[in-house]
This record gives C-alpha cells, structure tokens and sequence, in this order.
C-alpha cells in the first residue's frame, strides 16, 4: 500500500503546512475480494475550509470517496462527490464513515 500512501502524503505537498495526513492505513484484502478501504486524518490548519474532490491509486483500477448513511434501519455505504475539512479542524476517515474505496485491487 505504498504508494497509495504516497498519493495521501501529495496533499499535503499540494496545501503545504496547512494540511497534516495522520494515521493511513488499508484494510488487507480478503482472499477473492478485489476490493478494500483505506482510511487516515486529514487536519486543515488553514483558516478556510478544504474539499477533497478524488483519490488516485496504482494499486486499484477505480478509488471513490465514501461514506456511510442509515437507510430503513440498515446502514448503508455510498458514494459522495467531496469531503470538506472545515478550516482549523479535522476529518477522520475511518470504517463505518467517511473512507476512500478501493476497487479493483491489482493485488492483494
């Protein structure tokens, strides 16, 4: 999972000291299963709020941003279009939350 961490590790070259990337990790892969999650904390210093608009990954054909939603009393994971990280605040993408989806893993 190097280089997706790599990928995460480019926002903050892309915003400088106001962004700090925390704590990444993804999710082992299950036997079959082409598909995992990773997950991390996005701290803005900024004073200005930051939207994460996608994610790229050499190691998955497609990675979107998602999250969860309570739906008829089931939860339910879903696709959003961004992740806003209010000014001198955090986002922690974690399992059951926010996430980026990792599909089509080019290896386990």
């Amino acid at each position: 999972m190097k280089k997706f961490v790599l990928s995460i590790v480019s926002i903050a070259a892309v915003f400088g000291a106001d962004v700090e990337i925390d704590g990444a990790y993804a999710r082992a892969s299950i036997p079959n299963v082409p598909n995992s999650a990773a997950f991390f904390v996005i701290k803005n210093n900024s004073d200005k709020d930051i939207a994460i608009t996608g994610a790229n990954s050499d190691i998955a054909e497609k990675n979107e941003l998602h999250t969860h939603i309570k739906e008829n009393k089931m939860m339910k994971m879903m696709k959003i279009e961004k992740l806003v990280v209010p000014a001198k605040s955090s986002l922690e993408l974690k399992s059951g939350g926010d996430h980026v989806m990792l599909m089509g893993l080019k290896k386990s």
